[in-house]
């Protein structure tokens, strides 16, 4: 979503084909950013470096808080 958003697509546009947040969606987008977070970092780093990370390989913000959050407590 980023990406388009800064190659000039208005947002509104680009979150309208977007899939709608469903919890089903949402659990394995979640799992996808741990996963990413799990082959990046060993041990738990700080929230903000991983939030960071997540953010740029495309997550949702929520997913990225949500996902770092249970990293946390592994």
């Amino acid at each position: 979503v980023q990406k388009l958003i800064l190659k000039g697509y208005d947002r509104n546009l680009v979150e309208s084909f977007l899939p709608t947040k469903n919890e089903k969606f949402y659990e394995r987008e979640k799992r996808a950013a741990l996963a990413a977070l799990k082959a990046r970092y060993g041990a738990p780093t700080e929230r903000q470096k991983m939030l960071q990370y997540l953010g740029r390989q495309g997550f949702d913000f929520d997913v990225c808080k949500d996902a770092v959050k249970e990293y946390d407590t592994i």
